[in-house]
């Protein structure tokens, strides 16, 4: 039996991770989002019923623990998506400029990962009878001072480094061995998205899948909230293609954009990009005077992706909640994913990073029985075949896949997809509705369904463990 230890189940205060600044976290996700968006980044609740799932595991408090038995004890540290970004355990403070009317970081202070572990935790893990887990799930790219700070902190605490396990979100077994942060450790991968998405279908997350069958009225769905090259590029070609019309398809300038962490801030940069990567940048001045593209909103502001996040919270519950994602976007992205045939998915990375780390935008595409084709990082969509689901060979040349650049690999799906939206919309329809393609859809369904993400990291945890 594999014992995940909480410091404090079943009642974690605002879902506060392991291993984390407490007082740090509530003051950061204060000051950028409000008071709720601390338990609604940790991601605990989905984790908790993943391993409450699992026979062969389970989850207790550190005080409930006895560690005379034969179990294996694991102590996970849960880094979020955004603490993720500036690396491990760091405390965060942030202030608002006044003049920019964004929240600035004011002070960055590095503290040392495990500095807020429970000092049994680092006695147990010391004496090799407890694992370390450093869950970094959340976003896929490998941060190499993070794995740095790993090391300096087992010399810190004299604890081995055998004792600790990495779990990345991305796939890393192309990438780990170019570099010294990653010997002498131990990593799996688990995909916390499509841990997020099977835990909402099968905890009731049913309204959105009503209704699947409804009456086709696009040939695709492309959604584009933040603003990177490589969308820029991918609906650029769908314009110029002349088969915008042929979808939903939203897309940010740079007056509309509402994240405040975008690595590109003007349109300058991004041509300059767009150059250097090899793309038509006079195409690109002409679609970008055509933005913004919005297909849903939220109290009158273009969100351009609703359902984006994998996680709600329901302040009015202090917890998370699986219904309020579906009762926000019923009537709008809800809609479109429903009247769309196939989803052209621009990925979070396609930059070469080689990750290969696939976000909730490609398992809702699973979620909504949908076909799919993902324009992301060399190899992204054969990178599926790794966790069990198939792709839709009948439909796509996926050889675009194996392209160096995301300028050709976009270009290859253009191509193909503007063959599919010369077709009259019906006889699309009837082509995907053909059993070939609904056996694929039906199996990658039901792989999210069952958990096989979970399965899989529970069989890849015990094997590094024994």
């Amino acid at each position: 039996m594999i014992t995940f230890i909480i410091d404090t189940y079943p009642s974690t205060p605002n879902n506060i991770s392991n291993g984390c600044d407490i007082n740090g976290q509530k003051e950061f996700f204060h000051d950028i989002a409000g008071d709720y968006i601390t338990s609604k980044a940790i991601g605990y609740k989905t984790i908790e019923h993943s391993i409450n799932s699992t026979e062969e595991m389970q989850i207790k408090s550190i005080d409930d623990v006895d560690f005379n038995n034969e179990d294996t004890y694991v102590y996970p540290v849960f880094t979020t998506e955004l603490l993720t970004i500036f690396g491990f355990t760091h405390h965060l403070i942030y202030e608002h400029n006044e003049e920019s009317g964004h929240t600035e970081p004011k002070k960055l202070t590095i503290d040392p990962v495990f500095k807020f572990l429970p000092q049994q935790v680092i006695e147990k893990a010391i004496k090799k009878e407890l694992y370390i887990a450093v869950m970094s799930i959340c976003e896929g790219k490998a941060y190499t001072e993070g794995w740095e700070s790993v090391s300096k902190a087992c010399n810190t605490y004299n604890i081995p480094e055998s004792q600790v396990i990495l779990v990345l979100g991305g796939n890393h077994s192309n990438y780990a061995h170019k570099t010294e942060n990653f010997k002498n450790k131990s990593y799996i991968h688990l995909n916390y998205y499509a841990l997020e998405l099977s835990c909402k279908i099968r905890t009731g997350y049913t309204k959105v899948l009503d209704n699947l069958n409804s009456e086709k009225k696009k040939h695709y769905i492309c959604l584009n909230s933040q603003i990177k090259p490589h969308r820029y590029h991918m609906v650029s070609n769908l314009l110029h293609n002349g088969i915008l019309e042929n979808g939903y398809v939203s897309c940010q300038n740079y007056q509309s954009h509402v994240n405040n962490f975008s690595q590109i801030k003007d349109v300058y940069a991004m041509k300059e990009t767009l150059r250097k990567d090899g793309a038509n940048v006079l195409e690109f001045i002409k679609f970008y005077n055509t933005l913004p593209y919005v297909v849903d909103s939220i109290n009158d502001e273009n969100y351009n992706n609703a359902l984006h996040a994998p996680w709600t919270y329901d302040p009015n519950l202090n917890e998370l909640s699986f219904k309020t994602a579906i009762d926000v976007t019923a009537s709008q992205i809800d809609t479109c994913y429903k009247s769309a045939v196939i989803d052209v998915i621009t990925e979070t990375a396609n930059r070469g990073h080689h990750v290969n780390f696939i976000t909730e935008k490609t398992f809702k595409a699973i979620m909504y029985k949908m076909p799919f084709i993902i324009s992301g990082d060399k190899g992204i969509n054969k990178e599926l075949l790794r966790h069990g689901f198939k792709l839709y060979d009948m439909l796509f040349d996926y050889s675009f896949d194996e392209y160096d650049s995301y300028v050709d690999r976009n270009n290859a799906i253009t191509k193909q997809l503007k063959r599919y939206c010369e077709m009259p919309l019906e006889q699309f329809t009837d082509r995907v509705n053909q059993d070939d393609v609904q056996e694929v859809v039906e199996h990658n369904f039901k792989i999210l369904e069952t958990n096989n993400v979970w399965l899989n990291f529970c069989n890849d945890l015990k094997s590094l463990i024994t």
